[in-house]
């Protein structure tokens, strides 16, 4: 008689055939018996203690236990494939079954968190969603409704420290203003989202990232070994799995650990990658060297950049405005006033090109330039 591996049980019936109990199921599929409409298919082959066997049935017990029936192999079937059943295949099949319980809690936390999961780079949101099977647009889309909760929050929060209802101080009244900007923010990101079908994260999150990469000394997109077994985590598993998977890591053999640095290559491209959201900003020159050495589209982002700065600028028109209403304006507040029309009229002419199908800069690529061309 076979021997049974683990929780399973097993024994032989008067008939020959061979049950065995198992406390989970293996996926195996059962025979497919011949009616008037469709011919016999014998069940999964199973490789058992030397010996080939046909699964004829499987079922679920009263007891949430699985039996399977099974018969000896007939030559005369043809074999699809064959599973294997022994202490090795064992372990890996309840290693298999930990590593699913653990993305699966790792996705319901994704889900808990989106309104800051969603903040995070759409490359990162992306392999959330690989890994994990929690769609990258319903992360931005929580992430920006949330915010534009807050931000209307902080709009009526606004208006009634405005009308004396409401005392505030400088710190709370900075950050109401922070919550509107993120808002406005927000609002460009539900735009993209229903323009594109494709996610998009945040500047909060963007720096967030950067951080976070910089203090645990990961590469800011890591690339995958192609011998890595299932349990090498990416990115997205060290931001929302990490507590998942590292602690009990040590636990298993042959798993592949990402490098704490990245090859040249690697670094060249993350190094890419943290000057991408900025690159739009620079000359039409420099945008095309940018889109013939990495494939960098200077309209679709110039069209993202000139959004988010419009939001920026709109906003400070705002805020500049409302302050000179009320009497409270500073010497910082007409320059303020000034750099903000500017830009929304800068943002204007930038669309008008791009409308155009040219690429267009902007006066901040002035600011950030030498930074974003030491990767060219």
């Amino acid at each position: 008689m076979p021997r049974a591996y683990g929780s399973d049980r097993v024994q032989i019936d008067d008939e020959g055939l061979v049950l065995l109990d198992c406390r989970l199921p293996k996926g195996w599929i059962p025979r497919i018996e011949k009616t008037l409409t469709q011919s016999e298919f014998p069940g999964s082959a199973v490789e058992w203690d030397g010996e080939i066997y046909e699964v004829l049935t499987a079922s679920t017990r009263s007891n949430g236990r699985t039996h399977y029936e099974l018969i000896a192999w007939d030559e005369k079937n043809a074999m699809r494939g064959l599973h294997q059943y022994c202490e090795a295949s064992e372990r890996e099949r309840a290693l298999e079954r930990e590593q699913k319980k653990k993305r699966d809690a790792a996705g319901t936390l994704a889900y808990i968190l989106a309104p800051l999961t969603g903040l995070l780079p759409s490359t990162v949101q992306e392999e959330i969603e690989s890994d994990y099977g929690v769609p990258a647009n319903v992360l931005t889309f929580v992430s920006a409704m949330s915010f534009c909760l807050a931000g209307g929050t902080c709009v009526f929060l606004l208006m009634a420290a405005k009308k004396g209802l409401i005392s505030t101080t400088p710190v709370t009244r900075t950050l109401m203003d922070v919550g509107v900007a993120l808002a406005a923010e927000a609002v460009v990101r539900i735009s993209v989202l229903i323009g594109t079908s494709k996610p998009s994260g945040s500047v909060l999150g963007w720096i967030g990232y950067v951080l976070w990469s910089v203090v645990m000394r990961r590469p800011l997109r890591p690339r995958r070994s192609k011998s890595a077994t299932p349990l090498a985590p990416g990115v997205a598993r060290h931001l929302v799995g990490d507590m998942m998977t590292r602690a009990d890591a040590s636990k298993y053999e042959k798993i592949n650990v990402l490098p704490t640095e990245a090859p040249p290559d690697v670094a060249a491209m993350d190094a890419w990658m943290v000057r991408e959201p900025f690159a739009a900003l620079l000359p039409a020159a420099d945008q095309v060297a940018f889109a013939r050495k990495y494939g960098f589209d200077p309209i679709v982002n110039g069209r993202r950049t000139a959004a988010f700065v419009l939001a920026v600028g709109v906003a400070g028109l705002g805020f500049a405005i409302e302050k000179i209403s009320r009497g409270a304006a500073t010497s910082a507040t007409w320059p303020s006033l000034a750099a903000a029309g500017y830009l929304c009229i800068e943002q204007l002419a930038r669309f008008e090109r791009f409308s155009r199908g040219k690429p267009a800069g902007s006066v901040l690529g002035v600011v950030l330039g030498s930074w974003v061309r030491k990767v060219l």
